[in-house]
């Protein structure tokens, strides 16, 4: 089976993610530039679109698995409590202690020039890519710039927190916030703080992946202003599962130029958020009664209260289109509409980068593809853009 770039832009659309249009980069493939709608966040990452490919031609989708080099023995477990656990259901949590600062380099650094990303260093880059690649938000935090373990609570009157972009922000009681002992470090699924994060200087980092509710994080997003990839994705549901496997990643990368790993990854969760998202049954819920059937087109379909007496009639028909500013909004009062320049989907078109840190190849499991040779190397970050956001340190 021969896909070409253009067939594949084109059987993405009939499907409903829109690719505008195809751009040949020579040497590196072809990229691809999307319409992602607000209600696909499955899709808004290159392993959703590789899923949403691989569902196209009838392709067995591989799990993700990065495999780490074995972890050095820890005196203790990393202190992790979750203090509202009806708002955080899941918090990973890896030490990695020796680790080397740097600017990224290799097929990361390649494709954020593509793509106009701003590197910022090795461990930061790393928490962007893993969010564009795979669409699960992460955060690295400067383990020494933490008093104590950590902590998901909500914000205490008084609590502040400067943000990356050197703005002081008063917390409101209803944040949700990632703390230490003693201080808020982070706003919950949006941003983290200036003075944990990692720094030339950082020698031990604590990589952290969640699950947050979308509900709050859209509320904290909206009270504070601020819109970054990290709330954009947990405020529209990210996936439950996707955690550790995000964590790992980021993790591997950070390790590349060095270090270590202390003691096992610290998984906390909360089985009643387990229940309701990732172990959520499929269909109606039980005893629930089933949509009422309208016989008939909807244009001869007559509201309740209509009819010959002289009785008012109830609007039928489309509703009406709700006025600009509903819904999420971006710093121009514009509803958001993400558009993602896909590097060749990181499905690499006819282009193998031979990622330094692995990669999960598709060859063998469909047949020889002939023109899209379907590897998914993990190897090239999604980039939402349209109107810019705050992307440092992930959220």
């Amino acid at each position: 089976m021969a896909v070409s770039d253009r067939q594949l832009a084109d059987d993405l659309t009939l499907r409903g993610i829109a690719v505008d249009g195809v751009f040949d980069l020579g040497e590196h493939g072809s990229l691809l530039e999307m319409d992602i709608t607000t209600n696909r966040v499955d899709a808004m990452n290159h392993y959703g679109i590789a899923r949403e490919a691989a569902t196209i031609y009838g392709l067995q989708l591989q799990p993700l698995q990065f495999d780490l080099p074995a972890a050095q023995a820890a005196e203790k477990p990393f202190p992790v409590r979750i203090e509202e656990p009806t708002l955080c259901g899941r918090f990973t949590a890896r030490v990695l202690r020796g680790v080397t600062i740097r600017p990224s380099h290799g097929v990361i650094a390649e494709r954020f020039a593509l793509l106009d990303q701003k590197p910022i260093s090795n461990a930061v880059d790393a928490t962007n890519f893993v969010t564009l690649a795979l669409g699960h938000p992460t955060h690295a935090f400067d383990l020494d710039k933490l008093e104590g373990g950590t902590l998901v609570r909500r914000a205490r009157k008084g609590d502040k927190l400067v943000t990356p972009d050197g703005i002081e922000r008063t917390l409101d009681t209803d944040d949700l916030v990632g703390a230490d002992e003693k201080k808020a470090v982070g706003l919950a699924g949006v941003m983290g703080g200036l003075d944990t994060a990692i720094s030339a200087t950082t020698k031990n980092v604590l990589v952290e992946a969640a699950w947050f509710d979308p509900a709050t994080v859209r509320r904290s997003s909206r009270r504070h202003a601020i819109h970054t990839d990290a709330s954009h994705r947990f405020e529209r549901g990210a996936d439950f599962n996707a955690a550790p496997i995000a964590n790992a990643l980021v993790s591997r990368i950070i390790l590349e130029t060095g270090g270590h790993i202390e003691g096992d990854l610290v998984d906390v969760l909360i089985p009643e958020a387990e229940t309701r998202t990732a172990r959520r049954p499929a269909g109606p819920a039980p005893g629930a009664r089933p949509p009422r059937r309208v016989a008939g087109p909807p244009h001869r379909r007559r509201a309740r209260g209509s009819g010959r007496r002289g009785r008012r009639s109830r609007r039928t028909g489309p509703p009406r289109r709700r006025p600009a500013g509903g819904g999420l909004l971006s710093d121009n009062r514009r509803p958001i509409v993400p558009r993602l320049r896909v590097p060749a989907l990181q499905l690499q078109l006819g282009y193998d980068p031979d990622p330094p840190f692995g990669g999960i190849d598709y060859d063998n499991i469909g047949g020889q593809l002939g023109a899209w040779r379907a590897t998914v190397s993990l190897a090239a970050p999604v980039i939402a853009a349209k109107p810019k956001r705050l992307t440092s340190q992930g959220r």
